[in-house]
């Protein structure tokens, strides 16, 4: 039902004319609430109710559903015409009220009407509009990843409740959706579950979309709100502790002396020379310059600035990545997280082996990771990822901190302890604020050591004692 809708429903009473609860279904009566507009204004018109009326007999009394079931000579009716005596008996009561009756029930509409009061129908019109308008406080184009974000945030909400009609959402869906999406991996068949700042990013998304029905008339009264997580519920910033990441690249390296050694296989597109060697580089960027998996992922030669001693992260960079494993064309799509180009320091460790590399290479473009055709040598960031985790597996770090992200806190938490700005500008982040809630570990020893420097310019209480036995002598 839509904003000025009107319909019905089913509910079993017991003799007292209470709900029967869903463990005791079959023990009433069943009867028939007619379902009307609320007042404006009202309480139930902010929060999308309908008012809903007890259909009854001429003596007033309730009227049940097995009298609409047979005609006056006693035989059954069939179920579309129990269906049209139901309507008949609800226009006539919304006649009374002084409402219209033109806006048919759902259970009258056709298929095609149905279908086009489905929440999924709704949100394709939403999210083209979304794609197409300009953000109201910059004007500009928005950024395909927001759209990404709602799309994937709508595709949760789906498997969780369904395609319902947009007028008839799930009962208690405010309060069970942050906890059933607790339940939803970060990927397809992983362990882990949704982090509650992941849980509160969708449902914010969401909210622009049940927003924008309510704002257009689909859906009357206020829209739906969830509750969600806490931003304060963020977890704490793990790094690594020191030596960790150095095993991961000691492991890397031996891996690949080791298959230099190795005679190349006949009939492959990579050599595993060539592999390890992107393993190697991959590692490299992260630990010591801190950029993203994607980041590293889309990471094109002609980006890594060696005079300036910087890397560029385009604001865009949307290429055909070549062939994938099955020989398949790929393509290469990586927005920067600002929507604009950024850059961040390359420190010296690792600057000379990336000239180094490069002179090896001796390319001027194309892919950082690449396979010997030129292609990207992966799909996707998260094959990526995959790499780092097996290598963290195998020296036994694995979940010390975030397999990539880890990177990106110890960075931010050893930049933090000289000058906390300078950490804001190698991460990236718009607000310093960002830096110090997620990317920035404790550090209890050197707060520890901070203090004692502090504390040795007080007095202490023997001090004092030595001063009184003075005056007593």
């Amino acid at each position: 039902m839509g904003k000025h809708s009107i319909g019905y429903k089913l509910q079993e009473l017991d003799s007292k004319g209470k709900r029967i609860t869903k463990d005791k279904e079959g023990t009433g009566e069943v009867f028939i609430y007619a379902l009307f507009p609320p007042d404006p204004g009202s309480t139930a018109e902010k929060n999308r109710q309908k008012k809903k009326i007890l259909l009854k007999r001429e003596d007033g009394s309730p009227k049940p559903m097995k009298e609409f079931k047979y005609y006056d000579s006693g035989n059954l009716k069939t179920d579309s015409s129990i269906a049209k005596s139901i309507r008949e008996a609800v226009d006539s009561l919304a006649k009374e009220m002084g409402f219209s009756s033109e806006v048919h029930t759902m259970d009258s509409m056709t298929g095609e009407q149905k279908e086009k009061r489905r929440v999924s129908y709704v949100f394709r019109i939403f999210i083209e509009h979304y794609r197409t308008t300009p953000t109201k406080r910059t004007l500009k184009p928005r950024n395909p990843k927001s759209v990404t974000e709602i799309e994937t945030a709508f595709m949760h909400y789906i498997s969780i409740f369904g395609d319902h009609y947009i007028d008839d959402f799930p009962q208690h869906v405010a309060k069970d959706f942050q906890l059933k999406m607790a339940k939803i991996p970060t990927r397809p068949g992983a362990s882990k579950k949704l982090a509650p700042r992941s849980i509160r990013k969708h449902g914010i998304a969401l909210h622009q979309f049940f927003d924008h029905l309510s704002e257009r008339g689909w859906i009357s009264g206020r829209p739906v709100k969830f509750d969600l997580p806490s931003v304060r519920e963020t977890p704490t910033p793990r790094k690594w502790k020191p030596g960790s990441q150095d095993k991961v690249t000691q492991r890397i390296v031996g891996l690949l002396v080791e298959a230099k050694s190795k005679p190349g296989k006949k009939n492959r597109r990579m050599s595993e020379a060539d592999i390890v060697q992107n393993h190697l580089r991959s590692w490299m960027v992260n630990a010591h310059i801190g950029l993203r998996l994607s980041e590293i992922w889309s990471l094109r030669i002609e980006n890594i600035d060696q005079k300036t001693g910087h890397v560029l992260i385009p604001a865009v960079i949307d290429m055909e990545g070549g062939l994938d494993n099955n020989k398949q064309p790929f393509k290469v799509v990586c927005h920067s997280k600002s929507g604009r180009d950024e850059r961040s320091a390359i420190p010296e460790a690792c600057m000379d082996f990336l000239k180094q590399d490069l002179e090896e290479r001796d390319q001027k473009e194309g892919w950082f990771l690449a396979r010997p055709d030129g292609s990207c040598a992966y799909k996707t960031p998260e094959a990526l990822g995959k790499v780092f985790e097996r290598h963290q597996k195998a020296v036994g770090i694995f979940g010390e901190a975030k397999r990539s992200h880890g990177a990106r806190v110890t960075i931010g938490t050893e930049m933090g302890k000289q000058n906390i700005y300078f950490a804001q500008q190698q991460l990236r982040h718009k607000d310093v604020s960002t830096t110090l809630a997620s990317y920035v570990a404790e550090t209890p020893d050197e707060v520890r050591e901070a203090l004692n420097k502090v504390s040795e310019g007080f007095q202490k209480p023997e001090d004092f004692e030595s001063r009184n036995d003075e005056k007593v002598m």
